[in-house]
């Protein structure tokens, strides 16, 4: 038992000169008596010490990536300020944005409101996810009998997150009435607005572009229409003057999100054709710049991006539709009552439960 004991303090002396020699201070260690004598503490503490020291420099590694992310996201974020707060024409352009995209459009629909709805009013988070194009279903309503929904399901800014990352774009699929161009429209808004609206949702810095494709139809890879022509295009008269390459300038800086609406709303099978492949090519370019996509499922399906995320606007389910409808005769009862008094709210609560109870009557 002595000449083990002996043999292990030999072996702690030896690690820790050698430890030493490498700029480990272990020595003073093994040189207390009370410690010399005790080989297994000796060794113990050794260890604590080395373990003490990993874990330090582990946590300053991590300290110092964590640092760097930051700084990284607080360099963008006093870009963004700086540009929305001092350029004029940049501040002019996003209150533009806002000021275009901020209300409903009820486009398309047999019954029209008496008054046009606020989107932050009524707006219902669609869910997105990524199941393949040929299980869409083309009723934008849950069936009660529908399987449930795949784990892949994120609302859209998580996705925008991912595109932003690396270099795919993001197309969003869905079926008539789905909510698709309201969902870009809001995407517009809150980029536009960015400040806490923007950071509640994580959203990059990107100066918004809304651009509808069917009034793009001359779009073709051949190169005669560039991407600064159709976001020039796509530019309102303001009172301020469009700086010098402004355009040009973000979009080498990869400032831009391009937010493309309706493939599927370009009419020829061959311009929907040249309209995919130009903005493929687009993408492929590179810079930076975000660019989204929605479609239905037939104007995507044959004419796929090549490098991009594609998620399908999930049917709404029973809770957000209950959602959308109490949230609209809330937003009408209000402006018709002249402010959210009890009135009001007796009447919303009455239409809302009215309207509820026909739909459950009958789903069509």
């Amino acid at each position: 038992m002595t000449s083990a004991k002996s043999r292990l303090s030999s072996l702690v002396k030896a690690s820790a000169t050698a430890l030493a020699s490498v700029g480990v201070p272990v020595v003073a260690i093994v040189s207390q008596p009370s410690l010399r004598d005790n080989p297994w503490v000796t060794l113990g503490l050794i260890v604590a010490y080395e373990l003490i020291l990993a874990l330090g420099a582990f946590a300053t590694s991590v300290a110092g990536k964590v640092a760097s992310k930051w700084q990284e996201r607080v360099a963008e974020a006093a870009d963004s300020w700086l540009r929305r707060r001092f350029s004029g024409y940049t501040c002019a352009y996003l209150k533009y944005v806002e000021a275009s995209c901020r209300y409903l459009e009820l486009k398309g629909l047999a019954a029209r409101a008496e008054y046009t709805l606020e989107m932050r009013e009524v707006f219902v988070n669609l869910a997105l996810d990524t199941t393949a194009l040929h299980k869409l279903t083309s009723n934008p309503v849950r069936q009660a009998d529908a399987q449930p929904p795949p784990k892949t399901v994120s609302a859209v800014w998580h996705w925008i997150r991912e595109c932003s990352r690396g270099s795919a774009a993001l197309a969003i699929v869905g079926p008539p009435g789905s909510g698709k161009t309201t969902l870009l429209k809001h995407v517009a808004v809150i980029l536009a607005r960015g400040g806490k609206p923007a950071h509640s949702v994580s959203a990059p810095s990107r100066l918004p572009v809304f651009i509808s494709l069917r009034e793009h139809k001359d779009l073709t890879s051949d190169g005669h229409i560039t991407l600064a022509d159709v976001i020039r295009r796509s530019l309102p008269e303001l009172t301020r003057a469009e700086p010098p390459r402004w355009v040009e300038t973000n979009l080498l800086q990869g400032r831009f999100a391009l937010l493309f609406d309706g493939l599927d709303e370009i009419q020829s099978a061959d311009g929907r054709r040249e309209a995919s492949s130009w903005l493929d090519e687009q993408n492929r370019s590179g810079g930076g710049n975000l660019i989204v996509v929605t479609s239905r499922k037939f104007g995507y399906h044959d004419n796929p991006l090549t490098d991009a995320i594609v998620v399908q606007v999930r049917p709404f389910t029973d809770s957000q539709v209950v959602s959308f409808v109490e949230r609209w005769y809330a937003a009408t009862a209000a402006r018709s009552y002249g402010d959210d008094n009890q009135s009001a709210r007796i009447s919303a609560q009455s239409g809302s439960a009215e309207l509820l109870s026909r739909l459950h009557q009958k789903q069509a």
